[in-house]
């Protein structure tokens, strides 16, 4: 963070060196708690407790596909956000998931002419099932 690196040059404080070799009293009393935190992690040292395993509140499984022109072909196009529904599907029914909201998202292959293509997004019934996804 820029103004954690300016706080720190104000003390003199340049380099992962520095920091380690300096008086953690003087980081304490400039940064508080986190002054105590950065003076630990300059040797390495993390005390954080970790209890139990991180488990994030929501999951998102996405995959994207990169094509060399713009599809004009309906067909063309359906094929390929089939297949990627495919792949997104069967990675949610291996971790036994269920969908409850998808998204997509469509760029231009001349990105400069409509850098901001188009989404959107749809809550859904929970699903693993890839012909309701796509």
């Amino acid at each position: 963070n820029v103004r954690t690196a300016s706080r720190l040059r104000r003390l003199g404080i340049k380099n992962m060196y520095d920091l380690a070799h300096c008086d953690p009293a003087i980081l304490e009393k400039e940064f508080g708690v986190i002054g105590d935190q950065l003076f630990a992690m300059s040797w390495g040292v993390d005390r954080s407790i970790i209890k139990h395993k991180y488990r994030p509140k929501s999951k998102s499984y996405g995959n994207s596909q990169i094509l060399n022109r713009d599809y004009e072909d309906q067909r063309q196009i359906e094929i390929v956000i089939q297949e990627i529904g495919d792949q997104v599907a069967a990675r949610i029914r291996a971790h036994h998931l269920l969908a409850g909201r998808v998204s997509l998202y469509v760029g231009y292959a001349d990105y400069e002419a409509d850098p901001a293509g188009f989404s959107i997004q749809e809550k859904i019934t929970p699903t693993d099932v890839s012909s309701d996804l796509v």
